[in-house]
């Protein structure tokens, strides 16, 4: 017979954890502790030793290897200006790999089911084990940060302007000397450097514990905690390849919203820059994170310690998301291979083909391992799978289909406020690919109108097979000529048979930005009516005038070597000086802006084996000389301008000087 005393459930953990215990001096009430700090200080005993690795290598990375770098050649304003841009080596492994590992050293006992009932069986409630564990590793963890910050310190110079750069060094006015080199960063940049990097090391830590709390097996922890790292921008580089695959005109800068989602992609999409609403939007995030960890803590079955994953919704969860990243890689593999440098007539076959033999695989493999068995075949595996498809479909619609409509997405001309060409740097007079522009800006409403009737006549023939000669590799001009008199064996760069790019951006009178980048071989421009109404636009003219370079940068100018049938090599060499070269820019600006109506193929040329200039129609080349400044940026310090027959007014002045006769012989 069961007496009443056997009849009484024994009190659970948690009931005994919430009692009045005896520790050390008094008692405690250990169901209202946050932290404790005997635990505390016997997990920072443990693994203090990683914490003096990190200090090792970031004192060596950092300090040391600025200390072993010559003065000479500004070298070490160098190796500090990379270090605080977060592009060393030693520094970006430490603040990627330690929060990894520390999340899975101080989670180890979760590997036995004997030894979480040994952490489990102290007077302390799990949350409170698990908010010791999260502030011993913040502490280890952040210890080499700041020891390595300090040791910078006496390197930088005393300034905090600045500081709300975005994506460069703060200069101060002083940042450049005469060998056009960067003086060192100031403290500025430093306290920016070491925020970001601990926001960066906050998420990757949140990450990792999360991943810690789902499986109880080393080895697949560690998988687990790369693979829930990396999913983001793993998705992300992959959703860039299959829409640069699908979707003809996309441009990397249709998924600048993708910096809200990791603290990398932000970094590499925006540089070492202090915002504030990315910086409270990243600390939230690794809090919450680190909630749903303690969530999952406080529910995990001691049973299931050592299970390779220990959650049934995580299982579902790892194995839609690795079998649709594995497929998704084999797919575009497999279609990149097919498309070649222009994808406006891509098809699907490859890449669903890679999708449909990589998936089952796949998912059968990851499956096993987070199972732990080879006994997957069931209903639920078959559900998982039908989730799988039914991620892939909606992701498919959104990318290879585009149900979105992007590609053929043309902002009303009365929401544009301009448009740019950014790097127009065609083989085209009269600059022939000498001048990059950076950007052209056009704010006319007629240019505009030019602009957009370009981008829907492309939109429009990328899906018409009629013009798929224009847009494929062929031969389908016969010997690959490019209109300006000279077939491929006779040039290098034939602009009829290589690939042309041509970039659009509109800025939109909401403040919003719409950009394409289209791909096409240059026998297309040659055929195309749009692109010939653009070029003789007076505002597109307006634009790409040498006014715009600037007729005070230019120096001096020269003859330059050039061909075309009535041209004789070794007419005489022109040199002019800067007032002379000055006055032949506008007259030149002068023709420019006059010229009648002209074919595109007209303004081709190409180049020589010797490296000459070809036209037809070409009568002299000049090559002007610009002056730059010491600025670190990229300056053009010369372009070559080609002059024909219907510069009159520059030929006029070039006669009057008596340099007609001297640079032109008939």
């Amino acid at each position: 017979m069961t007496t009443p005393a056997s009849t009484e459930t024994s009190p659970t953990t948690e009931q005994a954890a919430s009692r009045h215990v005896a520790r050390g001096r008094g008692t405690v009430n250990a169901s209202r502790q946050f932290i404790s700090a005997p635990l505390l200080w016997h997990e920072i005993k443990r693994l203090w030793a990683l914490s003096l690795l990190g200090i090792a290598v970031l004192l060596i990375s950092g300090p040391i290897v600025v200390l072993l770098t010559p003065e000479a050649g500004n070298a070490q304003p160098s190796i500090l200006r990379i270090t605080i841009q977060d592009g060393n080596p030693g520094f970006l492994a430490y603040q990627i790999l330690s929060p990894m590992v520390y999340a899975l050293a101080l989670f180890t006992y979760l590997n036995s089911s004997g030894r979480v009932s040994i952490m489990h069986s102290m007077p302390l409630t799990r949350g409170t084990i698990f908010r010791t564990n999260i502030v011993c590793g913040v502490i280890l963890l952040y210890v080499p940060h700041i020891v390595a910050t300090f040791s910078l310190l006496p390197f930088m110079r005393f300034s905090f302007k600045g500081f709300m750069n975005s994506g460069q060094l703060n200069l101060d006015g002083q940042g450049v000397n005469n060998a056009s080199m960067l003086l060192a960063p100031n403290d500025a940049d430093l306290l920016r450097w070491f925020i970001i990097t601990s926001i960066i090391m906050l998420f990757i830590f949140a990450t990792s514990v999360l991943g810690s709390m789902l499986t109880g097996n080393l080895g697949i922890g560690i998988l687990m905690i790369a693979f829930i790292n990396v999913i983001v921008p793993v998705v992300y580089t992959l959703t860039l390849l299959i829409l640069s695959l699908f979707l003809y005109g996309f441009t990397f800068e249709s998924l600048n919203g993708a910096a809200w989602m990791h603290p990398l992609l932000d970094l590499a999409m925006n540089g070492d820059r202090i915002s504030l609403a990315h910086i409270i939007t990243f600390i939230a995030i690794s809090a919450a994170l680190l909630t749903i960890a303690m969530v999952l803590y406080r529910r995990m079955k001691s049973e299931h310690a050592g299970n390779n994953v220990m959650f049934g919704g995580a299982q579902t969860i790892t194995t839609v998301m690795v079998t649709f990243v594995g497929s998704c890689l084999a797919g575009g593999i497999l279609q990149s291979l097919q498309t070649g440098n222009i994808n406006a007539l891509a098809n699907h076959t490859m890449f669903f083909l890679g999708v449909a033999i990589a998936s089952p695989v796949i998912f059968i493999i990851t499956t096993m391992v987070v199972k732990g068995t080879v006994k997957i075949f069931s209903l639920k595996s078959l559900k998982r799978f039908g989730a799988f498809v039914v991620i892939m479909a909606i992701y498919c619609s959104f990318t290879t289909w585009d149900i979105t409509g992007y590609t053929r997405r043309i902002p009303r001309a009365s929401n544009v406020s301009s448009v740019s060409l950014p790097n127009e740097y065609l083989n085209m007079l009269p600059y022939a690919a000498s001048y990059d522009w950076g950007s052209i800006r056009l704010r006319n409403r007629q240019s505009i109108q030019h602009v957009r009737a370009l981008h829907q006549e492309i939109v429009e023939r990328a899906k018409d097979p009629r013009y798929a000669a224009l847009l494929e590799s062929s031969d389908a001009d016969g010997n690959g000529s490019s209109g300006t008199g000279y077939t491929a064996k006779e040039c290098v760069n034939c602009f009829a048979s290589t690939v042309q790019t041509i970039n659009i951006e509109y800025a939109l009178s909401n403040a919003a930005r719409l950009s394409r980048s289209y791909s096409f071989y240059g026998r297309y421009l040659l055929n195309s009516p749009a692109y010939a109404r653009l070029i003789n636009d007076s505002g597109y003219r307006k634009a790409t005038s040498i006014a715009q370079i600037g007729y005070s940068r230019i120096e001096s100018a020269s003859s330059s070597t050039a061909e075309g049938p009535d041209i004789t090599i070794g007419a005489g060499h022109v040199n002019l000086n800067a007032t002379d070269a000055q006055t032949l820019a506008k007259l030149m600006d002068e023709d420019y802006q006059s010229l009648p109506p002209t074919d595109p193929a007209s303004l081709v040329v190409d180049y020589s084996s010797d490296g000459a200039v070809k036209n037809k129609d070409l009568l002299l080349g000049m090559n002007f000389n610009l002056h730059t400044t010491n600025s670190t940026g990229y300056e053009p310090s010369s372009f070559y301008y080609g002059i024909t027959r219907h510069y009159t007014r520059t030929i006029q002045w070039l006669k009057a000087k008596g340099l007609y006769n001297k640079a032109v012989i008939d």
